[in-house]
């Protein structure tokens, strides 16, 4: 649904502009095309969890370096690959950056596909004690077994938890492996807890849609083989050699893209079997990312081509 376009005046009222979508549909281009035609209007808070990591710049798509100097963007490149950066990082630092941007009377654009990250920022996350060093190395010691025993492991020690999550679900399972070992509380007693926000800020949240799912699904697979002829590789083994702590198990090598090439650089893998892993796992992240899209609530228009947003703007 396409409401009236924001007016300059609307825009000065609000705090920030949340740009959402899945990957590939073209969000950083909708909010760069929109601070390029109101110079001195915007700013860009990346809402992405690869791109926050320095060298991950090609599987990550970060805005290339002259963009960047001539729109000032955020959270990009702050913390190196061997460190763990976490939504509630984000959620601290997205605040600091809002009112940096405001201060300067200016509006921010938070665009990205890291949902968990936003709903960080707007809704704010139950409060959770710190993961200890002891949990993080037994949360490892039991992934050396599978994915498979970990989730075995979950459901002995949080069964409410254990079975709403897929067996396969790693990421998940090991949050909440690592909370209930560093507090000995099931990470559903802590998200039973209300929120903690951390600010007023006021914004509004734009949706961006893929016109045609099949059209996005084939797009993924030609973005990835360009990612793959343009350096990808080379990219993943330069952060291996920089970073003699690295490990599969860190936030950045875990993500999409990062982690086959990782396999394949580290002789795990054949390249056709890499390449395969990498369409197949981006486009599932796709389809994540839209189940998690058709659940978000307030979201003010959707959109599905240029020419609509172009409309909403008053830039046709």
């Amino acid at each position: 649904m396409i409401h009236q376009p924001f007016s300059i005046d609307q825009i000065q009222d609000l705090d920030y502009i949340a740009i959402v979508g899945p990957t590939g549909v073209g969000k950083s281009g909708y909010a760069i095309q929109l601070a390029q035609q109101y110079p001195n209007r915007f700013e860009i808070v990346s809402v992405d969890s690869v791109q926050v990591y320095r060298g991950l710049d090609i599987g990550s798509a970060k805005v290339d370096s002259a963009t960047r100097k001539d729109i000032k963007h955020h959270l990009i490149d702050i913390c190196d690959a061997d460190a763990r950066y976490t939504a509630a990082q984000f959620a601290t630092d997205a605040i600091k950056a809002v009112g940096d941007i405001r201060q300067r009377g200016k509006t921010a654009l938070l665009v990205g596909g890291t949902f968990l990250y936003l709903q960080a920022f707007t809704e704010g996350l139950s409060p959770v004690d710190p993961v200890t060093d002891q949990a993080r190395a037994k949360v490892a010691e039991i992934h050396t077994r599978g994915v498979a025993m970990a989730w075995h492991t979950l459901n002995q020690v949080d069964p409410m938890t254990a079975k709403r999550l897929a067996p396969q679900d790693w990421c998940r399972i090991e949050r909440a492996l690592l909370v209930y070992y560093s507090t000995n509380q099931p990470i559903s007693m802590w998200q039973a807890k209300p929120r903690r926000r951390g600010h007023n800020y006021q914004g509004t949240t734009l949706a961006v849609w893929p016109k045609d799912r099949a059209v996005l699904k084939e797009n993924l697979a030609m973005r990835f083989d360009h990612m793959l002829d343009h350096g990808l590789i080379d990219e993943v083994k330069q952060c291996w050699d920089k970073y003699p702590k690295l490990t599969v198990d860190h936030p950045s090598m875990r993500a999409i893209g990062y982690r086959q090439v990782s396999a394949y650089v580290q002789g795990k893998c054949d390249y056709t079997k890499m390449r395969h892993d990498g369409i197949v796992a981006t486009r599932r992240y796709c389809k994540r990312q839209l189940t998690w899209l058709r659940s978000m609530q307030n979201i003010h228009t959707s959109f599905t081509d240029p020419k609509q947003w172009d409309k909403f703007w008053g830039l046709c």
